[in-house]
Order: structure tokens, then sequence, then C-alpha cells
């Protein structure tokens, strides 16, 4: 969601293109569905494509500043206050758009008292449905900071369409989650696991100091490679230098042990749909926009970072990209990852993407068969025929496997500052979920130092292609979990910005979002179109770059 200001003046600019194309369709007969479908492309891409100076202060505002305004809340555990899915509002400004016509809607976000919100920052997902023809797409949603939002939608299809808005998790579950989360108070724990001569012991384990002020603690940031990391000093049958492992466990309580915040809490990050829903009707020639017009080849990878309306849409079952086509097929693919290696370094969603090419390109495995889908080492594997290599890593501490060594546990900068000069390699990034246990700022340095170290790979290899995949929303157990997206996602933006002209942002949001899934795991059709996005956009770039 991005904030009132320059942006949102280009969304009132795009009102009068839009007015424009009406009117060319009303009076000027010779002006076709295409060229109308085409004009509205380009005027909500450009709507969506912020310059230079204004990243930069969106950057400021919608992280940084966002976070310490999250500090600043007052607390309030009435959850009457929340948003009320009973109360709030939403205004469209129109009933019937043609097939391609973008619109858009405007939420209002009121209390259980029925009193007007006036703070922004709720994350939202606004859905456009017709299940005649299993069809939705979402919307893109923004954040007036003062309890308003806008979404602009995009007609996919003909016929009717409901839009429904579904608060998914209110502004206060973040501020309440930033106020109290620490070692001690979160709902999972890592412990440094110490071994010796036959003995064992555990610490707790933290990337910071604070939780243990008045305590002895061993400094692990560089045997962590420089990232920060402390653990509690074990007792005197072990040194520091005895750190071989970490574990994770669960606390079986929310974050605070009073009940109010604990209800509170809980009310707030329970998604609420807004009971106001609207439906439009579209008319049009065909059932369905068709799939996007350009070529991956002609597309900029900068544009990968554009939010467009929308991202893609699904419709009979299957899911159609709104932003390049690339016609690589069975063969096309074997031939683009022909000669190269595919790196995969992160958290489990990762994995999802290597087992998926593992099975559709019969890779031959070189370090063991999987035991289990929750496989938690380094993974390696070849197809000969093809000199074509894949691996996957796991991302560095935190990192919240059941148990494993602490060299697994490898961060993803230090694998990219690994890649020799001269490289052709597809290097795919992904940080997230195992971060979402903790405050923004390690979040922060870890994205940052991949940035770095992205920076100095196409710096020394600039045929190799980098793709880093965005956040999407999920739930698990009781922390926040996708409630951070948001804030996330704008981290990613910020800290790669010096180099989104040269790397591929892999969007998940729309995807997930349009399944109507909650896991931390996607589901299969939809991690295989979000790794697909990745391949469209490499494989026709690598094909057009030699030809």
């Amino acid at each position: 969601m991005v904030p009132f200001g320059k942006r949102y003046m280009r969304l009132l600019a795009v009102t009068a293109v839009i007015s424009t194309i009406i009117i060319c369709v009303t009076i000027n007969q010779t002006c076709s569905s295409t060229d109308r479908v085409q004009s509205l492309q380009i005027s909500t891409n450009e709507l969506f494509r912020p310059s230079d100076t204004e990243t930069e202060n969106m950057g400021i505002l919608e992280s940084e500043m966002f976070i310490e305004e999250l500090m600043t809340d007052e607390p309030t555990y009435d959850v009457l206050r929340l948003p009320s899915g009973t109360h709030s509002r939403l205004h469209l400004d129109r009933r019937a758009v043609t097939l391609g016509e973008v619109f858009r809607i405007r939420i209002h976000l009121y209390d259980h008292y029925n009193q007007p919100l006036y703070r922004g920052g709720d994350l939202l997902a606004v859905l456009m449905d017709n299940t005649t023809f299993g069809a939705t797409s979402v919307g893109r949603v923004i954040d007036h900071r003062n309890g308003s939002y806008t979404a602009m939608l995009r007609a996919m299809w003909r016929g009717t369409a409901t839009i429904s808005v579904t608060v998914l998790c209110a502004r206060e579950a973040i501020s309440t989650t930033m106020r109290i989360t620490n070692l001690y108070t979160a709902a999972f724990r890592l412990y440094c696991v110490f071994e010796y001569d036959g003995s064992r012991t555990e610490t707790l384990g933290y990337p910071s100091t604070d939780p243990f002020k008045g305590m002895d603690y061993c400094n692990m940031t560089i045997e962590n490679y420089g990232l920060a990391w402390y653990c509690l000093e074990p007792d005197n049958r072990f040194l520091c230098s005895d750190w071989v492992k970490v574990k994770v466990a669960k606390r079986s309580e929310l974050y605070s042990s009073k009940s109010d915040v604990d209800v509170f809490y809980k009310s707030a990050k329970t998604e609420r749909k807004i009971e106001d829903v609207k439906v439009i009707t579209v008319t049009g020639q065909y059932d369905a926009l068709p799939n996007a017009k350009e070529t991956c080849a002609k597309h900029d990878v900068i544009s990968t970072w554009v939010k467009a309306v929308p991202e893609g849409f699904l419709f009979k079952g299957q899911w159609h990209s709104m932003s390049c086509i690339s016609g690589i097929g069975d063969y096309s693919l074997n031939k683009c990852l022909s000669n190269r290696r595919l790196l995969l370094s992160g958290d489990s969603t990762l994995r999802q993407f290597y087992s998926i090419l593992f099975k559709r390109l019969q890779m031959k495995s070189l370090t063991g068969n999987w035991t289990t889908e929750q496989w938690h080492r380094q993974s390696r594997s070849q197809r000969k025929d093809l000199n074509f290599r894949m691996i996957w890593t796991p991302h560095e501490l935190p990192l919240y496997f059941n148990e494993s060594s602490r060299a697994t546990a490898r961060p993803v900068y230090v694998n990219v500052d690994e890649i020799p000069s001269g490289s052709n390699d597809f290097v795919i990034i992904h940080l997230y979920a195992h971060f979402t246990n903790h405050q923004p700022f390690v979040y922060r340095e870890s994205i940052r130092r991949t940035a770095s170290a992205v920076k100095r790979l196409l710096q020394r290899s600039p045929k190799v292609i980098v793709g880093i995949k965005g956040t999407h929303y999920y739930t698990f157990h009781d922390i926040l979990a996708g409630g951070w997206s948001d804030i996330y996602d704008n981290i990613i933006r910020e800290e790669f910005r010096d180099v989104s002209s040269r790397v591929i942002y892999i969007n998940a949001w729309d995807v997930v979002l349009a399944s109507k899934t909650r896991g931390l795991h996607p589901v299969s059709w939809v991690a295989e179109a979000t790794l697909d996005s990745f391949l469209d956009n490499a494989c026709v770039q690598t094909m057009s770059s030699s030809s």
C-alpha cells in the first residue's frame, strides 16, 4: 500500500485518461477495444511507476517512518475500536464498465462504535470474483493513512463481478507486536546447542543483546558470518566455541501473559470481511481480457517492480499473467537452462521451486534423495545432458528448523559473494517468513547485505540473472506472520532500488490472494505460476541477448 501524495495525484490523473477513452468509445466508433486496453495498460503502469525522488520519499514514509509511527501508537486494548466489518463502507464510482477498463473503489473503515477511523496501516485485500467463470482478480490498494483507502481494479471478464474487501490484519496487530515482541514473549524461540566430550546443553539465542542485559553471553557474530548473533553463555563445562547447532521451540501461550493484551492482539490479527459488498457489470466482446500482448523480450526488468493493475487473474481454473508473454515451452526451457546453474537461496518456498523443477526436468539428485518435503539441508541436482545444475541452500539465522547444524544457516549474501566472475547463473533469492518472529531491523539488515552482494555480483558477472521473490500473505499459528508483508515488501523495494533495473521482482502477492489460500507454503499451482513468472523473464532475456 502506498501513502497519499504524488502517487495519489497520479491516481486522479488516470481518471481523466479513462474518461478520454470512454469519450473515444462513445463518439469515435473507430476506436477499437484493443486500443482502449493498451491505453489503459500504459496509464496504470505509469500511475504505479514512481520517480526516483518519489521513491526515496515514499521509502522513508512507508518503512522507517511508518515503523517509528507504529512504535508511538497509544496502547489501547479495546477490541471495539478495531475496524468493523459491519460498519465499514465501500463506495464504487460506477455500476458498469467495459472489458479492460480500470476503475476504483473507495474504502472507509469504521470501528464497532460506528465511528470513522482516522489512521492507516491496515492490510487489506480487495478481490473481484465471478463464480460462474471461476474468476478472481486482485485490486491494488492505496493507503491514504487516514482510515480511507482506494483500490484500483480492472475489468478482466464480461458479465458480473462481485467486489469484496477483507481487512487481513489491523494496524493495531502490528503495533502491538512491535511493542511487546522480544526473546521472552515471542511465539517461537531459537536455542544455541553446545556440545563437548559427549555432553550437550542449550541456551537462548537472539540477534540482539537487548534480552541479555545483566547476563553473560557469547558473541557469535563472527561465527555467524558478520550478522549479529548472541547466545546466553553455557555452563562452565562448555566454551562459546562449542556452539554447533540451533534448534527451535514453540511457546504454548500467546505474546503476553496479560489476558486483555492476548484478546486484543488475537482480535486485531483476525481477518474481517466488510459486509458491504458491491457488484459491477462488465460489457465486452470476449469472455475475458486476452493475456498480455507484450513479449518479455520487450519487457524491461524494472517493469517487474511496477505494481500493475492487476499482475494477473484467475479464469476457469487457469492463471493468466498480464505482465508479459514468453512462449517458453519445454524445448525452449531446456535450451535456456543448458550450460548454466540455477541457485536458489532462501527459505522453504524456494525449496518448492526446487522440487517443481526437479520433477519437471527429471533431475538427478547429487545429495541423496529427500526423505521428506521438509528437507532442511542444501540440495544439489543435475541434468547431465543439459549440463545444468540446480542448488537450493537455506538462508541465514534466524532460521526456524527443528534442529540443524549452525553451518546450515548460511547467509544469502555469502552465497552470492561466492559466485565467480564471468558466471551466467540464474539466482533466485527469498527471505521472509523466518524473520517475522523478529523486529523489522533484523530483516532489513539481511536484505541490505543481500542487495549489496547482488550489486557486486552484477558488476563482476553481467550475464547473471537475479530474481528476488516478494512477500505474500499467510497465517501461521499465533504469530503476526503475513501481517508483516507490506512493511517487508517495502524494505525489499527500498534496499534493491539501486539494482532494480537489473533484478527481476517476482510478484507472489496477487496470485496467492487470488488462490484464496492462507498457507505458509502456497499450493502447487500458485508456486508453479510464481516460478514461471521468473523463468519467462529470465529465459527470454537470455535468448534475446544471445541472438
